[in-house]
């Protein structure tokens, strides 16, 4: 990390004590000296005033999902990896409010695979309403079912022929790619449709799609 002081303060790194933190941070090539935990695992580190490099290590842990939230978002990120795909990552390099990392296997990979405790996966609810008529269009609302504290990052395929029109969704291979804060409970977004003689919509699992109906 590059960051730049004003003033005497201190910054919240990257990272949670239930996901991941790191084993080791130097400041200007240095170990940091000035490192504090809160009461809700964020680490904190007391910088000077003046332009800083902040250096973080440490391993992941073994399970196939790790968060690594971002209670102070960079301007810009730059990521290379190997054996991992990082989600909440805009392609301009502009992140979300936190990293989604997951653990790239191959079929026959059971080499690191241990039986652990692990946090149940994120639920959400996905509704859409429909407005059929001069124009076709949409509104689909994202809510947290699982409690607050954690952020969510998730994939929501669009319908056939719709287009997104909220500013700030961004969608990839005909996809939403959302994000909830860890205290954030909901999210709408309005979209366009194209006339079209059937509707497909996505099931419940986010994946496969089947036909719409309406009365």
């Amino acid at each position: 990390m590059e960051v730049d002081a004003a003033a005497v303060t201190a910054i919240p790194l990257p990272g949670a004590a239930d996901q991941w933190l790191p084993e080791r941070v130097l400041l200007d090539g240095e170990p940091a000296r000035a490192l504090q935990r809160s009461n809700d695992g964020t680490l904190w580190l007391a910088l000077s005033p003046g332009k800083h490099q902040v250096l973080m290590e440490g391993g992941l842990p073994e399970r196939d999902t790790v968060e690594i939230p971002l209670p102070l978002k960079p301007h810009w990120v730059e990521t290379r990896t190997e054996g991992w795909k990082i989600g909440g990552l805009h392609d301009v390099g502009r992140p979300e409010d936190s990293l989604h990392l997951t653990r790239v296997r191959g079929s026959d990979d059971t080499s690191t695979r241990t039986l652990e405790p692990a946090a149940l996966p994120p639920y959400v609810r996905v509704e859409r309403a429909l407005h059929l008529g001069l124009t076709w269009e949409t509104d689909t609302v994202v809510t947290r079912l699982t409690p607050l504290g954690a952020p969510i990052v998730l994939e929501v395929p669009l319908l056939t022929g719709e287009s997104v029109t909220t500013a700030g969704v961004r969608v990839v291979d005909e996809k939403a790619q959302i994000t909830l804060g860890p205290q954030v409970a909901r999210l709408e977004w309005h979209s366009v449709l194209a006339e079209a003689d059937a509707l497909a919509c996505a099931n419940g699992s986010l994946g496969r799609a089947r036909p719409c109906g309406w009365r």
